[in-house]
């Protein structure tokens, strides 16, 4: 009897250590590690070739999308009435003369007018005591109060020195008036077009981005633009304090996988990092910059990296390791991995008089990093 109930203590107290350490014990392990950061710059290649080293491949998919733009008109157009008149015109050559309609006569401070009809003047004798003349209307080449004279002014003909042709009014050149008005310039629907092909890009690359899945990337730019339907509110040169476009553009996108993107990360990094510690994608961080559009759809840009490494500790892997160990055995092991400085091995659900080991089940184990 004595040796029966032995025996059942004996089993009673494996069965309630088999229990314990298995269902009952709890371990949370902090274990405390380095974090080495670098940085790098880098110019790649995307492209839908499957290449190697700094090349990055790519998918290539379209986004159609439709927007408007408006903006402020900055042309200047000078409007107005030209000055006109009728001016004298004197022949001091022996030969007769024609001036046709257009020609171009020359008044104060080098202001040119316009004969708006043809003159014909006889010529004038050696010994003539009068040059021989003829009287012609004439309108300012341009608007503006300048060009209203007063009578009694000298006129030239241009091309000719006042010693063979010469002119005069009799009565005052009136009605020239100028002023500015705003219009649409060439230059305001070029950088219209320029705003709404921005603006519609942004907003293609982010509908786009909420369509690709998780492990992927879209490029900042677009590989190409296709303007498919554009319409302005106003023509060049059309007076208007603003113009407006509506458009409709067919972008191209490259689409990249994440885990490429770490692939040439690493390969920039890794020569500066010890061979234990592994890349933390999630706290690194790149940037594609100056993105270049090239031929066939490929794309270059320079890529800045600020890589994040930690030492390469699998959670699941060590808490196999673990189970069953004790506390200083499993200091001793977690400190010698490469990078981990400390380690705190709290228990949980303890029993009075049972030794600390860890849990014999792995799931039973929590492992916590912190950097």
């Amino acid at each position: 009897k004595l040796i029966l109930a032995l025996l059942g203590v004996v089993l009673f107290a494996i069965l309630i250590s088999f229990t314990y350490y298995n269902f009952i014990l709890r371990a949370d392990i902090k274990i405390m590690a380095d974090k080495k950061s670098i940085d790098k710059t880098q110019r790649v290649t995307f492209s839908k070739i499957q290449t190697e080293g700094n090349n990055i491949n790519i998918g290539v998919f379209e986004e159609t999308i439709e927007g408007e733009e408006k903006k402020n008109s900055t042309g200047a157009k000078e409007t107005g009435d030209k000055a006109k008149g009728e001016v004298t015109l004197y022949n001091k050559t022996d030969q007769k003369k024609t001036f046709t309609k257009g020609t171009i006569i020359i008044g104060p401070n080098d202001l040119e007018f316009e004969l708006s009809e043809e003159v014909n003047i006889a010529s004038t004798s050696p010994f003539s005591t009068s040059l021989s003349n003829a009287k012609g209307k004439i309108t300012a080449a341009s608007f503006g109060k300048e060009y209203n004279l007063p009578s009694n002014t000298n006129f030239t003909m241009k091309g000719f020195s006042s010693s063979q042709f010469i002119g005069k009014n009799s009565d005052s050149i009136t009605g020239g008036t100028k002023k500015e008005t705003t219009v649409v310039s060439s230059e305001d629907l070029d950088e219209l077009l320029s705003d709404v092909t921005a603006k519609l890009e942004k907003e293609a690359i982010s509908k786009t981005s909420e369509k690709i899945s998780s492990d992927h990337e879209i490029l900042p730019s677009s590989l190409s633009q296709e303007v498919l339907e554009r319409k302005y509110t106003k023509k060049e040169g059309e007076e208007a304090g603003s113009v407006g476009i509506s458009a409709k553009i067919k972008y191209s996108f490259g689409k990249y996988k994440k885990s490429d993107i770490d692939k040439v990360v690493d390969s920039l990094s890794r020569p500066d990092i010890p061979g234990t510690y592994a890349l933390k994608g999630s706290d690194s961080k790149v940037e594609i910059t100056d993105v270049k559009i090239g031929k066939d759809q490929t794309a270059g840009a320079l890529l800045k990296v600020n890589a994040v490494y930690t030492p390469q500790i699998e959670s699941e892997k060590l808490a196999e390791s673990l189970k069953g160990k004790t506390q200083d055995v499993a200091e001793k092991q977690i400190k010698n991995i490469a990078g981990v400085t400390d380690v705190v091995i709290t228990f949980k659900n303890t029993l009075p008089f049972m030794p600390l080991i860890l849990p014999q089940r792995g799931k039973n184990i929590l492992i916590e990093e912190e950097y």
